[in-house]
């Protein structure tokens, strides 16, 4: 009988834990002090398009993001172009790089998982990063979107933190989505 009671509160506990962890998923993100300065509002007129760069510029434009996921949320897994680390992607954010046009590899740390692009001058490339459970670690698995999917899907999330962008070369910093 003492067994069964045993089951039944550690099968409690469980339960709690597990709706507390379903929980803490849905919250909406906490206040920033009012102490520390407060990001701009992203508004419709600040939605990103394929056509955020310009042929003039002479660059593409590759967005990386990532949805905000309950599974493998601590995680940060490193995107590389051209064995270039640019930035680790935290769970709910996207980075914006600017890249000459040509063949490019793009590839995040599960190196069996990739894409091969030949970016162009003046167009926008939108990749997506999901987490691939792993026997001891998470991966990210990259995986290239059409850009009208891409445009929506980029808004549900938030600029990456600045600690978290590599490099400062390719990667545009505070760059507004449009």
């Amino acid at each position: 009988m003492r067994e069964f009671r045993n089951v039944i509160h550690h099968a409690a506990i469980c339960g709690l834990l597990a709706v507390a962890a379903l929980a803490q998923q849905a919250q909406p993100p906490l206040p920033v002090p009012s102490d520390s300065p407060k990001p701009a509002p992203e508004s419709a007129a600040q939605a990103p398009t394929a056509h955020t760069a310009t042929a003039a510029e002479g660059k593409a434009t590759l967005y990386v993001y990532r949805h905000r996921r309950f599974e493998g949320a601590a995680l940060k897994p490193s995107v590389y172009i051209d064995d270039r680390e640019l930035a680790r992607i935290e769970n709910g954010r996207y980075f914006v790089a600017k890249i000459e046009p040509g063949k490019h590899s793009i590839r995040s740390n599960d190196k069996a998982s990739g894409v091969e692009i030949n970016m162009k001058a003046g167009t926008g490339y939108y990749i997506r990063v999901d987490m691939q459970t792993g026997f001891w670690k998470g991966h990210g698995r990259l995986t290239m979107i059409l850009p009208e999917q891409g445009e929506y899907e980029v808004k549900q999330t938030r600029p990456a933190n600045d600690d978290d962008l590599k490099d400062r070369e390719l990667v545009v910093v505070n760059m507004q989505l449009q």
